[in-house]
């Protein structure tokens, strides 16, 4: 069940608790490997369908992407957001959490060229000072919102005189 069971012996009259400290202490202070920076390979398909996309918003200025699941929804809309370079970026999507907090993963924001700082509508404590500090940052930005507080968003975000790319 992944659990490590330490036996503490007495030693230089310390307590069993302050030898359990000094071995939590050792092991948090070990050096941890560096994080794996995650390589896309991107598939023939992928690539044919972000050129599609994006001759599809560049004509229309919409689109409706259908993948199946593990297609690679999240890939190729970050690919698209780095062809457009836009300052603003909304991303709307289920409720679930979980999906939430893939879609502005590391993984994904490392595909784009430029830094965008994220607000999650969802699990950031939605007030208007909150959302109004971080409209007024010098950087690009995504902002997740699920599609449920569609009504709730458009009502703070219809004030900034910014075109947003959705």
């Amino acid at each position: 069940i992944g659990l490590k069971l330490i036996k503490f012996t007495m030693n230089n009259n310390k307590s069993k608790y302050e030898e359990c400290f000094e071995y939590i202490l050792r092991k948090y202070n070990e050096k941890k490997p560096e994080p794996k920076l995650i390589k896309f390979e991107e598939r023939d398909y992928q690539n044919n369908y972000i050129e599609l996309v994006y001759k599809e918003l560049i004509q229309n200025k919409k689109c409706l992407m259908e993948l199946a699941t593990g297609g690679g929804k999240n890939y190729i809309t970050y690919k698209i957001i780095n062809k457009f370079n836009p300052n603003i970026v909304v991303i709307f999507t289920s409720r679930i959490l979980l999906l939430n907090k893939q879609n502005i993963n590391n993984k994904y924001l490392n595909i784009l060229d430029s830094n965008y700082e994220t607000f999650n509508w969802s699990t950031n404590r939605i007030d208007y000072y909150s959302f109004d500090n971080f409209m007024k940052y010098n950087k690009k930005r995504i902002i997740l919102v699920c599609y449920q507080s569609t009504e709730k968003f458009y009502k703070f975000i219809k004030k900034y005189d910014e075109k947003i790319f959705v």
